[in-house]
């Protein structure tokens, strides 16, 4: 429609336009409108289509307005309702990555709500930035590329585009200048860029064809200073061909403008000037066989019509050779003395003396025509003297009105530009306060959190606590790990969404992974009967590339889930290489997570990946937060992949999980590990480790105090960076940990002011924010190390090994692992349920088909102390996974049938 808009707007135009001083205009101004209304009226009804057109230049560039005239004008020629957008990337003036970027995003957010049935690029660089993020920037939509310079194989047979490559030709124009002049040489101009060096360098291959000249000389980076001197000793009519661009000023200095280095030679030297480009005409060359924009676009919106008009995009090859034509000027064939008679056939010629009998045709026939109806004219303007003027004031009338029009429809686009400008200023705004909402609620959270999980840590490794006391401290830190899961959830899909999460990647033992993964699951699959089984390709890689804790979450998440929700049958793992013909080094893997558990509804295929929604049987399980799949597929996109889901309902779910990675072979060397550290080792040459602890919060100061003390450091504190300068100052210390927000005085001001001192300690930070930024602004600020809380003992261990050279003793490790009593022992003490209310031994029931040990180890603490065995019992129980002995022992009781 908005051609055929287009075409009735240019009509109206130029009749507003138009002067009325004869009285034709009167008669053929009614045919005109009626003819106009009824081209409207018979055009199509269908809907509109879309076409999107990017170029990658701005839109003042010659061949940028060439090639957007030669779409419009191909599109013209169909009688399809279409609608073209054209859209200017101007990659020559702004090519950084951010612009192409932002350009990028700004073309989803301008036509998400507008359906484009066809894509057209123009030029490379445009093309090379759709293809960079096709996957994510019009996937689906036909691609139609136009303007390239070279003929790419990669992109020949590429499923979804098809387009027109460029083509010079340089050869027959050289050659047909030489015919022309009758010429024995030539004469050619380069330069010595990359470009310029190809050029001659292919042109090498024309000294073998039988009409090429006896002489060609190349003149490489002339200057206009040496044109003479380089040019004047040739023949006048030998043909100058441009295969490059003059030098400004010397052999080393900037290049001149095509069109400057055109005219200053022609203005220069009498020699003959030919080109293969249609933009240098009209600038002081003859002219040539030249590449044309505007034909070369008609050409690509001809391979768009075929596809709008239902072709397949796969049976439309690419166009190897665009049409070039030949094209002269007249005034400078002329100056060279060359005939129009002498042209190749079909040749085009601008400027051409025009005779006043053919320059004036048309005036000529409408005056014979006047002529012959001069006598009805002249009684038909008598007529209708009254309704010109009618017509004249209607007509100055729709001219003011569409004035008015266009200024407010000016007024209209400011107003929405300035409120685009607004919308994107206050999201860069809301996108700034959320991330800075996120960094102040992970250090609000994590903090107290940091010192919950510290002290039920120590605690555990404490040997003198009852039993009782240390299954307390148990339900403690498992109900506080419990916690910063879900906090940790909350945060790492906000992280997501702010762009924060990277990709940390490191070598993967991928077999070692699934044992692992195996050992870890199968007690819980076990304890509710089911069958636990991992399959993998013989050709699967030992070793990979990959984020190892993002697909490690990936698969433990997508594993629990299937056992969570499968009451019988079994669960299956099975991991194959998925054939990838996109490149040779990029590996893609694929996980399927089979179970036979209820299904999932059609309708809730696609819900149950976003963030807090879960399924009506995830609701009546009472566990997860809903956003363990949220998180998983946003995870497997960054690895390349995603996430995908096929299910029947009481048949069972595949979870499908895709990553791109690449083999790598075996790491040279183990990290090494730093757990169940008691003592230091004795330094003979060191009496103590000083170790100074920089924190806010009490609690955090008191555990790495005893954490650090326990092992045989000297430790001391301070509450801000202020004391932290001091006391460095006072007791030099080897080696500090540091908050980074702190009253008084922050971590980074402290640490910039203590490593001005002479011989400044190790300076680690320990902060409560979470995001990978944090970590490398920590280390660019100049922080020795960097660890998050809450931290790991390991990960405190670790850090002191690697700045200081210090060893430590490790615990010896326990080699009893907690196993159910024997049978007999079970049934003799297990009778003791049926002592216990009933309401109470459902909710027991309950838990443990769920496997929810926290609740059993709430529901623990209700049994009365003369039932201490049955306690100590169903404990150890549950730290063996033996759920099914204890729904055995509640089955015996008969508990369901009762009343």
């Amino acid at each position: 429609m908005a051609i055929r808009k287009i075409r009735l707007h240019n009509i109206g135009e130029l009749l507003v336009k138009a002067p009325l001083k004869t009285s034709a205009c009167l008669f053929w101004l009614p045919v005109s409108l009626t003819f106009a209304s009824v081209s409207l009226s018979s055009s199509p009804t269908n809907a509109s289509e879309n076409v999107l057109v990017i170029h990658s230049y701005h839109a003042e560039l010659s061949w940028t307005q060439q090639g957007k005239e030669g779409i419009d004008q191909g599109f013209q020629k169909s009688d399809r309702d279409l609608r073209i957008f054209h859209e200017y990337l101007d990659l020559k003036r702004y090519p950084q990555a951010p612009h192409k970027q932002e350009y990028l995003s700004y073309l989803r957010q301008k036509y998400k709500d507008t359906p484009i049935q066809l894509l057209m690029v123009g030029d490379d660089p445009g093309l090379d930035i759709v293809l960079e993020y096709r996957r994510t920037f019009l996937p689906q939509t036909p691609l139609v590329y136009f303007g390239l310079n070279h003929v790419r194989e990669a992109l020949l047979n590429r499923p979804g585009m098809t387009g027109v490559f460029e083509n010079h030709s340089t050869e027959e124009t050289i050659l047909e200048g030489v015919r022309q002049n009758n010429a024995n040489g030539i004469i050619l101009i380069s330069d010595s860029t990359a470009t310029g060096v190809a050029n001659l360098k292919r042109i090498e291959t024309l000294r073998n064809h039988p009409q090429a000249p006896q002489e060609i000389i190349s003149l490489v980076d002339l200057s206009p200073q040496r044109i003479n001197q380089s040019i004047r000793q040739y023949p006048e009519h030998w043909p100058i061909f441009m295969l490059g661009q003059l030098r400004r000023g010397s052999l080393r200095g900037p290049l001149l403008d095509y069109a400057k280095g055109t005219n200053l030679l022609s203005q220069t030297i009498p020699n003959p000037i030919y080109v293969d480009s249609s933009f240098l005409l009209g600038e002081g060359v003859v002219g040539g066989k030249v590449l044309d924009g505007n034909l070369h676009a008609q050409q690509a919106a001809e391979l768009a019509l075929q596809i709008l008009n239902g072709k397949p995009v796969e049976q439309i090859p690419p166009i190897i050779k665009s049409k070039n034509l030949w094209m002269f000027d007249a005034q400078m064939l002329k100056r060279a003395g060359l005939s129009l008679d002498n042209l190749p056939s079909g040749s085009r010629v601008i400027n051409q003396d025009v005779s006043w009998l053919k320059e004036n045709q048309k005036l000529l026939i409408v005056i014979v025509i006047i002529f012959l109806i001069g006598s009805v004219t002249i009684l038909f303007l008598i007529c209708s003297i009254r309704w010109q003027r009618q017509i004249e004031q209607e007509l100055r009338a729709n001219q003011f009105k569409l004035k008015l029009a266009q200024h407010t429809l000016e007024k209209r686009v400011n107003q929405r530009t300035a409120e685009l400008a607004t919308a994107k200023e206050k999201a860069e705004i809301a996108n700034h306060a959320k991330t800075e909402f996120l960094a102040n609620m992970s250090h609000e959270l994590r903090t107290p959190l940091n010192a919950i999980l510290g002290f039920s840590q120590l605690l555990q490794n404490e040997g003198n606590l009852a039993e009782a006391h240390q299954n307390h401290v148990g339900i403690i830190n498992r109900s506080g790990e419990h916690l910063l899961t879900l906090i940790n959830d909350v945060l790492e899909l906000s992280k997501i969404e702010a762009g924060h999460t990277v990709i940390h990647q490191s070598t993967l033992d991928l077999p070692e992974l699934l044992d692992t993964l195996q050992s870890m699951m199968r007690a819980k699959a076990d304890a509710k009967g089911i069958k636990l089984s991992f399959f993998s390709e013989s050709k699967i890689p030992h070793y990979i590339e990959t984020d190892t804790i993002k697909i490690r979450q990936i698969l433990i998440n997508l594993l629990g889930n299937a056992i969570k929700f499968t009451q019988k049958g079994h669960v299956k793992l099975n991991v194959r290489v998925l054939e990838n013909q996109n490149s040779d080094e990029s590996l893609g893997l694929q996980f399927a997570i089979s179970d036979t558990g209820p299904g999932i509804a059609p309708s809730a295929l696609e819900e149950i990946f976003t963030p807090f929604v879960q399924t009506r049987t995830g609701q009546q399980s009472q566990e997860g937060t809903g956003l363990g799949l949220a998180i998983s597929r946003k995870f497997a996109r960054l690895l390349g992949g995603d996430i995908a889901v096929k299910s029947v309902l009481e048949e069972g779910s595949t979870f499908y999980c895709t990553i791109q990675t690449t083999q790598t072979q075996r790491p040279q060397t183990q990290e090494p590990q730093y757990t169940n550290f008691v003592q230091l080792v004795a330094d003979q040459t060191q009496t103590s480790w000083r170790i100074l602890v920089v924190d806010d919060q009490k609690e955090n100061r008191q555990l790495m105090v005893h954490l650090l003390s326990s092992v045989g450091f000297d430790t001391q504190e301070a509450t801000n960076g202020q004391e932290a300068v001091e006391k460095n100052r006072q007791w030099q210390p080897h080696l500090i940990w540091m908050d980074v927000q702190m009253p008084v005085m922050d971590g980074r001001t402290a640490l910039r002011e203590i490593k001005e001192t002479a011989n400044p300690p190790i300076i680690i930070a320990l902060t409560a924010n979470i995001f990978d930024c944090d970590r490398n602004q920590a280390l660019q600020y100049g922080f020795d190390g960097f660890v998050c809380k809450p931290f790991r003992t390991a990960e405190i261990w670790e850090q002191m090994a690697q700045h200081l050279p210090v060893e430590f003793i490790q615990a010896a490790p326990s080699s009893q692992l907690p196993s159910a009593p024997n049978s007999a022992d079970n049934v003799a003490i297990l009778q003791d349920l049926k002592h216990l209310p009933l309401d109470w031994q459902l909710q027991l029931i309950k838990a443990s088909q769920s496997l929810d040990t926290p609740q059993i180890e709430q529901l623990l603490t209700q049994i009365p102390d003369q039932y201490a065995r049955l306690t100590q019992t169903l404990a150890e129980l549950v730290s063996a996974y033996r759920f099914d002995l204890i729904l055995e022992a509640l089955e015996d009781l008969n508990i369901l049938s009762q009343p």
